[in-house]
């Protein structure tokens, strides 16, 4: 039994590596990338270049690919590209509904 929970956990942080690899991917071929979302398409280059280096975007992919997974180990999901709110405030307030969703099919 032992050895088949350690298979089962073993194979869910894989997938969960892989589904973190392919965001992280995603995200960076956005045309524009998360600094076009986050400032619109009419913002000046010297406003994107800031932001660029204020999120870190001008460092090697690698090196932001580091940096992420060691923010999402640590469980710094950053800001939302969208409201520019903590992630994991956003992920608090949404957990009691999705919950309820979640037991109500129970």
């Amino acid at each position: 039994m032992r050895k088949y929970i350690v298979k089962r956990v073993l194979h869910a942080a894989f997938i969960m590596w892989l589904v973190a690899t392919t965001v992280f991917v995603g995200l960076r071929l956005i045309p524009g990338g998360p600094v076009a979302a986050m400032l619109g398409q009419e913002a000046t280059p010297e406003a994107v270049e800031a932001l660029r280096n204020q999120l870190g975007l001008n460092q090697p992919m690698y090196v932001q690919y580091v940096d992420w997974m060691t923010d999402m180990l640590v469980l710094d999901l950053g800001q939302s590209i969208t409201s520019s709110q903590e992630v994991t405030t956003l992920i608090a307030q949404a957990a009691p509904k999705t919950l309820s969703i979640g037991r109500s099919r129970w």
